[in-house]
Order: C-alpha cells, then sequence, then structure tokens
C-alpha cells in the first residue's frame, strides 16, 4: 500500500499527541530493559530512530548525548521543548543526514510502520560505528493477530507486522 508521506507525518502527529499522555506497560517494560542493557555505560552517542515526542530520548541522555529522529514533525517540536539538551531533527529517516555514526541505535515499534522494511534495517545498520549496538523491538504479528484490541489501520498508517523468523531474516 503506497502511503503518500503527507498523510503519514499527519496520522504519526496525531498519533503522538495522544501518547504523550500515557505512555503504556509496553513501553515502560522497553525503557526497564533498556536501562538494563546500558546500565554502567556513559558517554555514548546515542540515535533514537522514530523517538515521537522524545520520552525515550529524555531517558537515554544518562548514558550520553542523544539524537532523536521522527517523521512526526509536530511531535519533534514538543520533543525539543521537553527536552532541550537533546538534539531533534524532523524528517524521513532514509533521507537525513546524520552526520557520523551512533555507537548504540535505539528503535522501538518503528519497523512495522516503514514502506521498505530492509532497507530501513540496513539503514539503521550503516547508523552504526563498528561494533556498535543495535536495540530494536518491533510489534510481534502472530500475537497482535489473535489479539482483538487492535485497532484497524488507519488513514496515513502504515502497518506490516512481522514474527520473529521474518526479523531473524531481515537482520
Amino acid at each position: 500500500m503506497d502511503v503518500p508521506i503527507e498523510f503519514e507525518r499527519r496520522f504519526w502527529n496525531e498519533w503522538n499527541k495522544c501518547r504523550e499522555q500515557d505512555q503504556g506497560d509496553v513501553s515502560k517494560d522497553q525503557m526497564e530493559m533498556l536501562h538494563r542493557w546500558l546500565e554502567g555505560r556513559s558517554g555514548l552517542r546515542i540515535l533514537d530512530a522514530g523517538c515521537g515526542s522524545g520520552w525515550t530520548a529524555k531517558a537515554l541522555l544518562q548514558y550520553g548525548s542523544v539524537v532523536g529522529t521522527d517523521l512526526a514533525d509536530e511531535a519533534i517540536t514538543r520533543a525539543r521543548a521537553r527536552v532541550p539538551e537533546a538534539t531533534f531533527i524532523a524528517g524521513d529517516f532514509m533521507k537525513l543526514d546524520l552526520g557520523e555514526r551512533f555507537d548504540v541505535v535505539v528503535c522501538l515499534e518503528v519497523l512495522s510502520h516503514v514502506a521498505d522494511q530492509q532497507a530501513f534495517i540496513e539503514r539503521l545498520a550503516k547508523t552504526l560505528k563498528p561494533g556498535g549496538e543495535l536495540l530494536l523491538a518491533t510489534q510481534n504479528r502472530r500475537v497482535l493477530e489473535r489479539s482483538s484490541h487492535i485497532a484497524p489501520v488507519q488513514p496515513g498508517q502504515r502497518r506490516r507486522w512481522l514474527d520473529r523468523a521474518e526479523l531473524l531474516e531481515m537482520l
């Protein structure tokens, strides 16, 4: 399904407004996992790809400098106000010039919503320094297909969930 980028941007700007009020249990669990993974480390250069309104970026600052990217320009504006210590860049991740590479790339719940998932994974990998780490979380197709609590795809939203085998193949 081809979705014009303006529709995607509009959808994610609206979605992030709701998300800013409550991150939910899954997001909180992911944050705890990130803290366990990065515990004791400092001075890292961290990329938060698909950062939304910056709530993860704020928590990651204790481990180093953080650059957050998101297509949702309004969410990025709010992230800049909320977390002035981080750098935020609005735009299509596939086309952004991020400058130097990163020690750690964090990408939470974004992969299912991009047009070319394989190219997106490759772009994430290219932003890493040699020996860098990708901390990736994505929706699990097998679980979500059984759920009755999933809203239908909205105008401007892409959704292509992966199962474990598909994700491992891409990686």
